[in-house]
């Protein structure tokens, strides 16, 4: 029985906002040899295969260049895929970036997945961004940023963004007893992919550099 690291899945990827290239057919071909040294049984290859897919069409919508690498992490009870990334950012690319941010309509924020990628991208850019991200729903607005945070703020200027999909659940559930909009929110969030697969995901964001954890149970 597979237990350890698994080999890494290095991906180079430029989104120059309307298409990206880097996440090629060798790329795709070789995580699906890499899942399959696993040795899952049916149902743990199926949600390690869907975990990586929502996670390469996370990084495909994801706006600059990015240098990521990806693998996998499994013992006797539990797997987790594990990314790390670095952008590659000079302070035009870095502006750029925050007008595309500005410019984004809460409309366009679908997901569980793509609000993960919004905390990335803001979190890149300024920590403070993230404590202010949100989303209308029918019935309210709800900070999906700052319910999610797992650390002071007070300790975002020395430690980053640390968000994780636990923090945001319990603190959703909560606001969710009393509030329209939280009930929306977690409507949306039952019907993700990763949050019904994952046991909880992980989030660090500092500088030019972002990690990524999707725990689950086996």
């Amino acid at each position: 029985m597979f237990s350890g690291e698994s080999e890494h899945i290095i991906m180079n990827i430029v989104n120059d906002g309307d298409s990206a290239v880097g996440i090629t057919e060798e790329v795709l071909e070789h995580a699906d040899k890499v899942i399959s040294t696993l040795e899952l049984d049916r149902k743990g290859a199926l949600h390690t295969r869907l975990i990586f897919e929502e996670t390469v069409g996370m990084l495909r919508n994801m706006a600059g260049e990015y240098e990521a690498d990806m693998w996998f992490e499994k013992d006797e009870e539990s797997l987790s895929l594990k990314l790390t990334a670095k952008t590659r950012m000079d302070y035009g690319k870095k502006n750029e970036l925050l007008s595309m941010a500005t410019d984004k309509k809460n409309k366009n924020v679908k997901g569980f997945m793509d609000k993960v990628s919004d905390i990335i991208q803001n979190g890149i850019l300024n920590y403070e961004y993230v404590l202010n991200l949100s989303q209308e729903y029918g019935g309210g607005c709800v900070n999906y940023g700052s319910l999610g945070m797992y650390c002071s703020t007070d300790a975002l200027p020395q430690s980053g963004v640390m968000w994780s999909l636990s923090s945001y659940r319990d603190s959703l559930s909560d606001e969710a007893e009393e509030e329209d909009g939280a009930k929306e929110a977690w409507d949306e969030l039952e019907r993700s992919i990763v949050a019904n697969i994952a046991s909880d995901v992980l989030v660090g964001v500092k500088g030019n550099k972002f990690e990524m954890t999707i725990k689950c149970k086996l």
